[in-house]
C-alpha cells in the first residue's frame, strides 16, 4: 500500500479560519502537491484524496508526555508541541494503520495497530518494531518503559461469511526487551486496555455469535490481570460489550460501550452509570472530571453525566494533560480541544452520500450539507433556488443534465446553470437516483416509493413491496432492478415482481448488467452473485460489511465497505473471474462507488472521505 501526502502544519490560531467557512459550502481545493487529478498516473500511487480538511486520516488515538506533547495516530501520526500540529512522515510510519498510542515519557512512546503493526518514538525518531499479518492491535498501555502491554485481534480474511467462526483475542506484553504474545485463548475482540498498577491490569472487548453473515449477541469480554495471570471476570446480568475502559485508582473503573451503556468497578463489584450517548473513548483528570467521546460526548461530575457540547460530534479517542487541558480526535483528521471552558475544534467534513461521475474532471457529489462538483482540480458549491440539504442520491446523463434526491420527497435538477427543485408528488425519503438517459430515471425511497421520470413529469411506479429501497439499476427501457434489504424486484417495461430465489442475505448494495448477472453484497464481506436462475456465493476475501458495489461492465464491477470498529476502508475489484481487494490508504467504510466512463473510480464515504482514482 502507498500513501502519498505532504508534511502539513495547522497551528492553533487557524482554528478561527477554519470554523468561519460556511459548512454548507467547502473553498475549492487544490489537489495536492505533484498531484495532477486530471492526467492517469501510470505508477501505483493511484489513490488521490481530494477533501478540504488539513488532515483527511482518521485519528484513533491521543496520548501525550505533557500539554505541549502530544501525539495523535491513525493513518498517520500527528505531533502537538503547544501552538502547532504537523503531520510526522518518518519511513517508520509510512502505510501504517495505528489505533492506540502510550508512553511512559516525551522519549519512550508506543503506536499500535493493524496488521500487528507496533512502532516506537525514542524521542528523536520513530522505528519499526513489528507487524503480523491479520492482526488487528486496538490499544496500548503501560505501568512503566519495560512493562507494556498492547490488545486486540486475530481474525482470517478469506473465510466464507456462513462458516465464519469470528476472531481470537490477542494479548501481547513488552518487558523492556522484546514483545510476546500472551495467549488468552478466548474468542472475541479486545478493544481497550488500562491498569492502575503492574498487577492490576484489565483488558475489555466482546464476543458475538454470527447468524447468517451478521454479527449478532455481542457478549462482554472482560481480563484481569493479577500480576501473574490474565483470569475473566464475569459481569453478571450487566449487558454490555465494553468498547473503552479507564479510571483513577482500582477501586475507580469505568467502562463504556457504543449503545450507551457505563459501568463503574467500585473495587468490589461492577454497578450500571445512568447511561451515556454512543461513546467510543474514556478519559478524566479525577474521579468527578471525566470525558466520554463518540457520536455523543459527554462529561461526568461525580454525580451525572452532561452532554449538549457538539451538534455532530464524531470522536474516536480522548485524553487530556489537566481538567484544562482536553484532545479529542476522530474522522478525517477531526481534533477537538477542552481548555476548562469551551470546546474548539479544526472545522468538519462533508458527510458525502453518494456520487456521480461523468467524466475524469465533471463528477457530483451530495451529502446532508449540500452539494458539491468536480472539475478535475478541485471541488466546488453548486447552489441554486433547489433545496440542498439532506440529501442521497445523486446521477447525471451530461454536464447540463443531473438529478439529486433526498429527505422529504425532495427532488433537484441541475440544468447546466442552476438547480431548481422539482414536484415529485412524494414527501417519503428518497434514498437514490439512477437513470439510462434523460428521459429513462428512476428514483425510490421509503415504503417501497418508486418514480419514474419520462423527461416531462415524475410519475409513481406501483412496486411490489412497501419495504423501503436503497438501490435502483436500470439496464434497459424493460429491465431495471431494485434492492430492499433481502428483497430483489425486477422490472419487466410494464410492472414490478420478486425474484425467486429469494436473495439470502440481507443486502446493502446491488448492482446488475444484465437478466442473467446481478450482484449483491452485504454483511462480512458477503457477495452473492444472480445468474438468472439461482443465487450463489463468491469469496471476498474481507469479513467487513460491504456498502456499495457498481460496475461498467460484466468484468469491470467495484465493492466498497468497511469497518469502524476495525478501522478499514475496503475497495474489490471484480475482473470476470474473482474478487481482488485493491489497497487504499483510508481507514473508514465506504458507503458507494461510482465507475466513470473514463476509467476513473469515486469512491464515498462518512464525513467527508471522498477519494479520486484514475487507473
Amino acid at each position: 500500500m502507498l500513501r502519498s501526502w505532504s508534511r502539513s502544519t495547522v497551528a492553533a490560531g487557524a482554528t478561527a479560519l477554519v470554523l468561519s467557512l460556511p459548512l454548507a459550502c467547502w473553498a475549492p481545493v487544490e489537489p495536492e502537491t505533484g498531484q495532477d487529478a486530471g492526467t492517469p498516473d501510470t505508477g501505483p500511487a493511484t489513490w488521490h484524496f481530494e477533501n478540504p480538511k488539513p488532515f483527511w486520516y482518521t485519528l484513533y488515538g491521543v496520548w501525550g508526555s505533557s500539554k505541549d506533547d502530544v501525539w495523535a495516530v491513525g493513518s498517520g501520526v500527528l505531533h502537538w508541541d503547544g501552538h502547532t500540529w504537523s503531520a510526522d512522515d518518518s519511513p517508520a510510519l509510512s502505510g501504517q494503520r495505528f489505533r492506540s498510542v502510550w508512553g511512559s515519557s516525551a522519549n519512550d512512546v508506543w503506536a499500535v495497530g493493524l496488521d500487528g503493526a507496533i512502532v516506537h518514538w525514542n524521542g528523536l525518531d520513530w522505528g519499526h518494531v513489528r507487524d503480523a499479518a491479520n492482526q488487528w492491535l486496538t490499544s496500548a498501555w503501560g505501568s512503566s518503559a519495560d512493562d507494556v502491554w498492547a490488545v486486540g485481534f486475530e481474525a482470517a480474511r478469506d473465510e466464507p461469511c456462513d462458516s465464519y467462526s469470528g476472531p481470537t483475542s490477542l494479548i501481547l506484553h513488552w518487558d523492556g526487551l522484546s514483545w510476546s504474545e500472551r495467549p488468552s485463548g478466548l474468542p472475541g475482540r479486545l478493544r481497550s486496555v488500562w491498569g492502575s498498577a503492574a498487577n492490576d491490569v484489565w483488558a475489555v472487548g466482546y464476543t458475538s455469535t454470527i447468524k447468517n453473515c451478521v454479527n449478532t449477541d455481542l457478549v462482554g469480554l472482560v481480563l484481569h490481570w493479577n500480576g501473574t495471570e490474565w483470569a475473566s471476570v464475569e459481569l453478571g446480568d450487566l449487558a454490555i460489550a465494553p468498547e473503552a475502559i479507564w479510571g483513577t485508582s482500582s477501586n475507580d473503573v469505568w467502562l463504556i460501550d457504543t449503545a450507551g451503556s457505563a459501568i463503574h468497578w467500585n473495587g468490589a463489584a461492577w454497578a450500571y452509570s445512568p447511561s451515556t450517548g454512543h461513546t467510543m473513548d474514556i478519559w478524566g483528570a479525577s474521579a468527578s472530571d471525566i470525558w466520554t467521546v463518540g457520536l455523543s460526548v459527554y462529561h461526568w461530575d461525580g454525580r451525572a453525566w452532561t452532554t449538549g457540547y457538539f451538534q455532530h460530534p464524531d470522536f474516536f479517542g480522548v485524553w487530556g494533560s489537566a481538567s484544562n487541558d482536553v484532545w479529542a480526535v476522530g474522522t478525517t483528521g477531526a481534533i477537538a480541544h477542552w481548555d476548562g471552558a469551551d470546546w474548539s475544534t479544526m472545522g468538519e467534513g462533508f458527510d458525502v452520500n453518494d456520487a456521480w461521475s461523468i467524466a475524469a474532471d465533471d463528477a457530483w457529489a451530495v451529502g446532508d450539507d449540500g452539494i458539491r462538483r468536480w472539475n478535475g482540480a478541485a471541488w466546488t458549491c453548486s447552489e441554486g433556488s433547489a433545496a440542498t440539504s439532506n440529501l442521497s442520491g445523486v446521477w447525471a446523463s451530461s454536464p447540463g443534465d443531473a438529478w439529486a434526491v433526498g429527505a422529504a420527497g425532495t427532488v433537484a435538477h441541475w440544468d447546466g446553470a442552476v438547480w431548481t427543485t422539482v414536484p415529485s408528488g412524494t414527501s417519503e425519503n428518497l434514498y437514490r437516483v439512477r437513470g439510462r438517459a434523460s428521459d429513462d430515471v428512476w428514483a425510490l425511497g421509503a415504503k417501497g416509493t418508486v418514480l419514474h421520470w419520462d423527461g416531462s413529469s415524475w410519475s409513481p411506479s406501483i412496486g411490489a413491496t412497501t419495504t423501503g429501497l436503497s438501490q435502483i439499476i436500470p439496464v434497459a427501457k424493460d429491465e431495471a432492478w431494485a434492492l430492499a434489504q433481502q428483497a430483489v424486484l425486477h422490472w419487466n417495461g410494464q410492472s414490478w415482481s420478486p425474484v425467486s430465489p429469494a436473495l439470502p442475505i440481507q443486502a446493502r448494495g446491488m448492482w446488475a448488467a444484465s437478466r442473467s448477472d446481478v450482484w449483491a453484497v452485504g454483511h462480512l464481506g458477503a457477495i452473492f452473485h444472480f445468474d438468472g436462475s439461482a443465487w450463489s456465493e463468491v469469496p471476498s476475501g474481507t469479513r467487513h460489511d460491504l456498502r456499495g458495489i457498481a460496475g461498467r461492465a460484466a468484468n469491470d464491477v467495484w465493492a466498497v465497505g468497511g469497518s469502524f470498529l476495525d478501522g478499514e476502508a475496503d475497495v474489490l475489484h471484480w475482473d470476470g473471474k474473482s474478487w481482488v481487494r485493491v489497497e487504499i490508504p483510508f481507514d473508514e467504510p465506504l458507503r458507494s462507488v461510482s465507475p466513470g466512463p473514463d476509467g476513473d473510480v469515486w469512491v464515498v464515504g462518512y464525513l467527508g472521505s471522498a477519494l479520486f482514482h484514475l487507473r
